[in-house]
């Protein structure tokens, strides 16, 4: 969805609710494949809403958490769907289970950042 449609329908319901109480959580496919992530975050910190994101964690390094956390970034989620095995399998990486903990090893860092672990029950895992 274009920056602006995006904003046109928070900006529609923003009259309706209170921003300090309402996430907004982007999620996708994943959200770190976008490069206007920050840019649209920084836009949702500016209208009083605070805003996180669902990741498989492939993609998130230091300067990009760095990067998200000055647009605002307030909660971020890691997707983890089993042990080694059954998370690089159902992700289709062979890697993808040890991105996704170097992002939890460097969220633990964060002491302003809300995250959590989500996990995709199935029966591999």
């Amino acid at each position: 969805m274009p920056i602006a449609d995006f904003l046109r329908v928070i900006d529609s319901i923003t009259p309706h609710v209170n921003p300090n109480k309402t996430i907004i959580i982007i999620s996708g496919g994943e959200p770190l494949m976008r490069t206007n992530l920050e840019q649209v975050g920084l836009a949702l910190y500016k209208r009083g809403y605070p805003w996180g994101i669902v990741s498989n964690g492939l993609f998130l390094t230091r300067k990009r958490l760095d990067s998200l956390t000055a647009a605002g970034l307030h909660a971020i989620t890691i997707s983890f769907d089993g042990f080694e095995d059954d998370h690089n399998w159902m992700r289709g990486y062979p890697k993808s289970f040890l991105r996704a903990s170097e992002a939890v090893r460097m969220l633990t860092e964060e002491q302003e950042l809300v995250w959590d672990v989500v996990t995709c029950v199935n029966r591999k895992n």
